[in-house]
Formats: structure tokens, C-alpha cells, sequence
């Protein structure tokens, strides 16, 4: 039994994804419009009571900041206790409203920029730990009271030495969509660096979704205990992680699909460790009372790491990081069919392999210290500010990427793109036009299709490289049904192939075994 907990997180979720246009809504919003500035948003969020003390409207009141290149300096952290708390960029382009710790001449006034204890709702926004004189603090958000939710769309989260976010307190709930998470963790410390950390306490829902993780020290997810009632991993890309990438532990509810995972575990592991990809544990007896059973789908992922980076390290005793942990494997053994694609997509413009290099030698190499490892490599800044943009491109241009996914259409954070080459842009998605069968094949197949119009059918195979290896079809048909039996015999050698099908502008994938 799956179970999706939106609770009281769901207005302020439906209230982002519409973007705060529509019009009954926008007459109840109080919007407090806020100038960059050395703690403006502190005196504004602060300075909004009344005589008696009480909050002015909290549950209606949204906190705009503008899109200009300037800084609004966090001069405390910002605490909401018991009532909501929205900060969201005005409407319109530009660059994201750009928040970041300021110094008292000492060192940074505040250890992270929100600790809500009560939700927190952010879009738009680019946050930081980074304080005016270059220190990195330890985290951007530390959620502090029981069932909250916290809500986050279209923000970059960049530099932290421990986690983007951290959970002190039990069942909440974290919605993260659309968004950057970058150079999270110290280089130097590798057992830190975490984009969320549950610190043990059990959450109700995790959604991670069309966002770009990059640069992380240790994990994606690390898990201390308690358990998850639900978490969805959608559309994503996973990229440079040292240690490990989910540790989903005590889980009912689990969804990972279609995301990329590239260099996840690039930190080789001691040939005893658990650390994997992807930890998971039995469903307890708790949640088990609670009327769960557990739900695990891991399918249609890409996933490849790079060996060479440490390949001199690889020995009886130090190993690649493997997939699944142990009772992860068993788990996926008996419940699940997982599926991954081996392969190396082809970033358009990716982060630098050389700090992950370092991280490894430092790591590595007894020679080396580890506390000198170098900081991210990372592009010099265009202006002033830190970075308007993420200074990289995860567009790519591998075919079985490009037409991977549940639905036939792209891996990964789909607010990247896979390359018109590939014959993804401008094409009208049609999952369900094409079957073939049977699968697995040997030395043939049948491909039934249907088109609504007299088209040119072009049905092609693919290799996991995305090379384009055979045409099965290359022809016009009328408007209709058809099946077609493709011969193949000797021209295809046994394993996974992808199969994409262009008829018009109709576009159709389906995976091909060949045994």
C-alpha cells in the first residue's frame, strides 16, 4: 500500500506550482515587498506584528524579494515558530534573489539562513552559506519542530559544509522540485556533505523532483534511523557524490524513476563497507501496524561511475561502490524488478572530474594529507555575485537517455534537455503507439504500431551507448494499424537495445532483449 502524504504542506505546494497567478487566490495574498539589503529580510519577517506582539496575517502573508544583482544579507538565522513562513522572487526574468550570511567583522552572525519551526515555503531563490569574507558555514536550513513541511521550487542551493537541509524533528514533510543543489560538504571532510540529513527521525513524505544535485561530499540522502512513509525520486540528475547516494534505511513507499546517476559512490569503498547506492532495511513492525506493507520501484534509471578515476586504488580490500547494500539486494531479489542503464550520458557541459580526482587521492593516497585536499573547482564568477546561474550545462545527447523513461521520453532534470540530434525537442510524445513482442527476441520480432495519418515509419535500433546499430523499418503506411515482422537474424548480437520509432511528428521508444 503506497501512501502520499501531502497534509498541511498541500496549499503552499499547489499555491508554487501555479505561481501565485491565479486571481481568487491573489486577493487573499498580503505580499511584503523587501530591498536587498543587510537584514532586510530579518527586519521585515521580525517587523511584521502588531502593537500587542502578535503576527499580521502569517498564514496569508508572503515575504518578495526582487531579482537584481545585489545580496540580501541574512544578519540572523530566521526562525518561524508556529506559523508559516512563504519568501518567494517576484514574478518576471532575472536573476534569483540572492541570500547569503553577513559577518560582524568576527565571523558569520548566523550558522544557516532558515531554521523553520513551522513550514517554510521558498521559490525563486538562490541561498548560501558562504559568507561576505569567503567562510562556509554548516547548513542552509535546519527544520526544528515535529509535522512540518517544507516546500521548496526553482531554488539553487549552493556551498554548505554539512547538508542543504537538516531534520531535527520527526514526520515532516519535504517537497523539493525544479531546483539546484551544489559544492555541498568540505572536501576535506567526506563523512560530511549531505544535501538532506534526517538525523534519525522518522519523515512522512520525501519528493525530489526535475532537480539537479551536483558536488556532494558524502550522500543524497543519509538516513540515521526512524522510518520513511513515502519518498518519490523523479526526474532527476545525481551528479559527483562521494560516499554514497540514498540510504532510504526503514521504508514503505519508494519510487526511483528515471533519473540519471552519474559518479554517485565515487569515493572507492573498503570491500566490507554497506555503503551503496542505494540502502534499504525490511519494513518495520511499526509502520507495519500503521497499516503499510512495503512498496519498492527502482526502474528505468541511468547510472555509471567512472572507474578510472580510481582505478590504481582497486585491490582485494578496496572496491567500486556497489549498487545495492546487502539487505538492499535482498529486498530487490524478492520484490522488485529493477531496470538501469549502464551508460555514460554525455553531459553537455558537466562539472570538473578534477575535484572529484582530488577527493579520491587525498582519500586514497597514504602519502597525501587529507585535510589538504583542494576546495570545488569551480568556473570563476561572471560579476560580483557568486554565481547568477549554475555555471554548467547538463543538456546531453545519449540516445537511450533521451527516450529512456516511464513515459518514452528523457532521463533526468527535465528543465535540461536532451539534444535535438537525438530527434527529442519538437516531437510529440506517443508511449503507447508501438508494441513489440516477443521479448526477449532472437532473430526477430514483431513491431505492431498505429498512426492517425499517412506517415514515413521509421523504427531504429540502439545500443546502450546510444549508437544507432540497425533500421528495422524505413517506409510509409497509411493511417491505421499495422504489424510488421522484422527479421534481425546475425545482424544484432545478444543484449539490451533500445528501439525508437519516428512516424511524423509522433515519437515512440520500447526496449528490445535480443537472446
Amino acid at each position: 500500500m503506497k501512501n502520499f502524504y501531502l497534509k498541511r504542506g498541500t496549499f503552499a505546494f499547489l499555491l508554487l506550482l501555479v505561481g501565485f497567478t491565479s486571481q481568487s487566490i491573489a486577493q487573499d495574498i498580503r505580499y511584503i515587498d523587501v530591498n536587498p539589503g543587510i537584514g532586510t529580510l530579518n527586519n521585515a519577517i521580525n517587523g511584521d506584528t502588531t502593537s500587542t506582539g502578535a503576527r499580521v496575517d502569517s498564514f496569508n502573508t508572503v515575504y518578495r524579494l526582487k531579482r537584481v544583482e545585489d545580496i540580501y544579507y541574512i544578519s540572523a538565522l530566521i526562525s518561524n515558530i508556529g506559523y508559516p513562513l512563504t519568501v518567494v522572487a517576484e514574478e518576471g526574468d532575472g536573476p534569483k534573489p540572492y541570500l547569503a550570511l553577513k559577518t560582524d567583522g568576527t565571523g558569520s552572525t548566523a550558522e544557516y539562513i532558515f531554521r523553520p519551526k513551522g513550514d517554510l515555503t521558498l521559490n525563486g531563490l538562490h541561498l548560501t552559506v558562504m559568507d561576505d569574507l569567503g567562510a562556509v558555514a554548516s547548513r542552509i536550513i535546519r527544520a526544528s519542530a515535529d509535522d512540518i513541511t517544507l516546500t521548496v521550487d526553482d531554488c539553487w542551493f549552493d556551498d554548505a559544509h554539512q547538508a542543504a537541509f537538516r531534520l531535527d524533528n520527526s514526520d515532516n514533510n519535504l517537497f523539493l522540485t525544479n531546483s539546484v543543489f551544489s559544492n555541498i560538504g568540505n572536501p576535506a571532510d567526506p563523512d560530511n556533505g549531505r544535501g538532506i540529513d534526517d538525523r534519525g527521525n522518522s519523515i512522512d513524505t520525501l519528493v525530489i523532483e526535475d532537480c539537479t544535485f551536483f558536488n556532494l561530499t558524502h550522500s543524497i540522502f543519509r538516513d540515521g534511523g526512524g522510518h520513511i512513509k513515502y519518498c518519490k525520486v523523479n526526474n532527476s540528475n545525481f551528479v559527483n557524490v562521494g560516499r554514497r547516494g540514498f540510504g532510504f534505511g526503514n521504508i514503505a513507499g519508494l519510487d526511483v524513476t528515471n533519473n540519471i546517476f552519474h559518479n554517485v559512490g565515487y569515493i572507492p569503498q573498503d570491500s566490507g563497507s554497506s555503503q551503496a547506492v542505494f540502502e534499504l532495511e525490511a519494513i518495520t513492525q511499526e509502520l507495519l501496524d500503521l497499516g503499510f506493507t512495503q512498496s519498492i520501484n527502482i526502474s528505468n534509471n541511468s547510472i555509471f561511475l567512472d572507474t578510472t578515476l580510481f582505478k590504481d586504488y582497486l585491490n582485494d580490500t578496496v572496491v567500486a561502490t556497489r549498487l545495492f547494500d546487502p539487505i538492499g539486494q535482498s529486498l530487490i531479489d524478492a520484490n522488485t524488478i529493477e531496470e538501469f542503464y549502464f551508460v555514460n550520458v554525455n553531459f553537455e557541459d558537466p562539472p570538473s572530474s578534477v575535484s572529484i580526482k582530488n577527493q579520491i587521492d587525498y582519500q586514497m593516497d597514504e602519502t597525501l594529507l587529507v585535510e589538504n585536499t583542494p576546495d570545488w573547482v569551480l568556473p570563476a564568477p561572471p560579476n560580483t555575485i557568486y554565481h547568477l546561474d549554475v555555471p554548467f550545462s547538463f543538456n546531453y545527447a545519449n540516445s537511450v537517455a533521451a527516450f529512456g523513461a516511464t513515459d518514452g521520453s528523457q532521463l533526468g532534470d527535465r528543465n535540461w534537455t536532451a539534444s535535438p540530434s537525438v530527434g527529442i525537442a519538437d516531437l510529440k510524445q506517443n508511449t503507447k503507439s508501438m508494441h513489440i513482442y516477443p521479448v526477449p527476441a532472437t532473430s526477430n520480432v514483431n513491431v505492431e504500431f498505429s498512426i492517425e495519418n499517412k506517415a514515413l515509419v521509421q523504427v531504429e535500433v540502439y545500443n546502450l551507448s546510444g549508437m544507432k546499430v540497425y533500421t528495422l523499418i524505413n517506409e510509409m503506411y497509411p493511417a491505421g494499424s499495422h504489424q510488421v515482422n522484422c527479421d534481425f537474424n546475425g545482424k544484432l548480437n545478444a543484449g539490451i537495445y533500445l528501439l525508437r520509432m519516428k512516424a511524423g511528428n509522433n515519437l515512440d521508444a520500447a526496449k528490445l532483449i535480443v537472446r
